[in-house]
């Protein structure tokens, strides 16, 4: 079925077929309903939820203005389009007072009737866009908050569902609402855990378990789409001051069992083991791939690396063992070069798109696309990966010079630049000499020197609002860098500048 739905209320039989035949054939929309009036279209919207309605405006016994008018409430976010014999100024005046889209004179023209389609469907699409944006904001939201601690999880006990692989994340949480019933605040809630869509239930809201029976539905929903993922259902009881571990564990189990190309449904064991397969045969192949690196081999290094992937694909190895895999050739990247790459963020990069691939072929790619440009800048020599990271160090002291009131963590900066918290030290101990939190503490006591050169008359409590300390601390921290409180400072400065402005008037 085409996309968005459409149902079109018209009593003259030709005009229907010619009206659903210009629907159906822009291939965005479905006529998955023709009514002959507008009684039995409001059945229908009762019923039903559509998208899209188009209403002739004049039918028997009741109007298609008549009709919009019942469907004011009802169907409020509907789009509507007019179809008139009449360019009566009194109906279009109504049209435009209930917000029908547009209003087409009979004959319909086809071309008038398309572009009308296809401004609604790019408003329902960004209204799309925006719901399933707003929706994955107030799940992440709702995940920050209560894995923060215990204490900010409504219930004593959980199920737990985790999902993760190609799935649309949004889409299957609002099929799940649909479908299930599930309220915003209720015993099922939706949470974000790393690269997976978790389903948790409140073991005491009912005696019957809906868990298995939404990973059941899911599963078939998901068959045969071409997707790749999996399903990891909980048979026990998990308290919830151990949630956040007994997560990092079904995470664990989530990847070490995760099959590209397929869909599977498992249920969680502790300490489960990995399924078997040659390790010293895929060793021999990372060992190869690290050898080429070594000497710089591109020509073999690719060869080694469809080797290994034709490897893992005949052996269907888990996600974790390819994560594995990919990891060891990052690390000897970073190793041969430790200017040019942070590991970590490169790792997750990786593993965020592979989580998205549904076979090994498109896994391979993934990799190589993410590999290829590193092994790029690693024989592009020193000089250019020195430029790299000097550029991102002035960007992120050009970044704290313009928020000196702001008093940033190691960790802020490195989440904000997208790089890890060591590569941001060695950052400052190359370039500036000192360590980032020196850097930061000695910037902004020049900043508080400048204020006051600049504006004799201000207030020391003002001065250290500005660059981000209360009065107590920064008197304190200005005497550590400066051997003087800033009192001092300022009167020893506020004398210097008068005697020179006094031996400027003399000349």
């Amino acid at each position: 079925m085409n996309g968005y739905q459409v149902l079109i209320a018209e009593d003259e039989p030709y005009a229907a077929r010619y009206i659903r035949s210009v629907v159906e054939d822009t291939k965005l929309f479905s006529a998955v309903s023709v009514c002959e009036s507008a009684e039995e279209a409001l059945a229908v919207l009762r019923e039903r939820e559509m998208d899209v309605l188009i209403t002739d405006i004049k039918m028997s016994s009741m109007s298609g203005i008549d009709l919009l008018r019942s469907l004011h409430d009802l169907r409020p976010q509907m789009r509507s389009i007019i179809i008139s014999g009449y360019s009566s100024f009194s109906f279009a005046k109504d049209a435009i007072s209930l917000g029908v889209s547009s209003y087409i004179l009979k004959p319909v023209n086809n071309e008038e009737l398309i572009s009308a389609l296809n401004a609604i469907y790019q408003e329902l699409e960004q209204q799309r866009r925006r719901s399933h944006e707003d929706l994955m904001i107030s799940v992440r939201k709702k995940s920050e908050q209560l894995l923060e601690g215990p204490e900010t999880l409504p219930y004593p006990t959980y199920h737990v569902l985790m999902i993760a692989g190609s799935f649309q994340q949004e889409a299957l949480i609002l099929r799940c609402q649909k479908e299930f019933g599930i309220p915003e605040d209720g015993p099922l809630c939706f949470l974000l855990y790393r690269y997976a869509l978790v389903i948790l239930e409140d073991c005491s809201a009912c005696s019957e378990r809906r868990l298995p029976r939404i990973a059941n539905s899911i599963l078939s929903w998901e068959t045969g789409t071409g997707s790749s993922g999996l399903l990891v259902l909980s048979e026990e009881r998990w308290k919830r001051e151990n949630l956040s571990q007994n997560l990092r564990a079904i995470y664990g189990f989530h990847q070490r069992n995760m099959i590209l190309g397929q869909v599977q449904l498992l249920f969680y064991q502790e300490n489960a083991p990995a399924p078997a397969y040659d390790l010293a045969r895929e060793k021999s192949f990372v060992d190869s791939l690290l050898q080429d690196l070594n000497v710089k081999n591109d020509k073999d290094f690719y060869r080694n690396f469809c080797r290994l992937f034709a490897f893992w694909e005949q052996n269907k190895v888990s996600l974790h063992t390819i994560k594995q895999g990919v990891y060891h050739i990052i690390i000897h990247l970073f190793h041969l070069d430790s200017n040019r790459i942070d590991p970590i963020i490169e790792i997750n990069k990786i593993m965020g798109k592979l989580y998205r691939c549904t076979s090994y072929e498109q896994a391979q790619n993934c990799v190589s696309s993410a590999v290829e440009p590193l092994l790029g800048r690693l024989s592009a020599g020193h000089s250019m990966a020195q430029s790299q990271s000097q550029e991102m160090f002035w960007k992120i002291t050009e970044f704290l010079n313009s928020h000196i009131k702001n008093n940033y963590s190691l960790q802020e900066i490195s989440d904000t630049f997208g790089i890890s918290q060591p590569y941001v030290s060695k950052l400052f101990r190359m370039y500036s000499g000192s360590s980032y939190k020196e850097y930061v503490t000695n910037r902004k006591i020049t900043t508080a020197i400048q204020l006051m050169e600049r504006q004799p008359n201000i207030l020391i409590k003002d001065i250290a609002e500005q660059v981000g300390y209360d009065q107590l601390y920064f008197s304190t921290v200005f005497c550590r860098i400066t051997g003087e409180y800033p009192k001092q400072y300022r009167e020893k400065t506020g004398r210097k500048l008068g005697n020179q402005q006094e031996s400027e008037t003399r000349l």
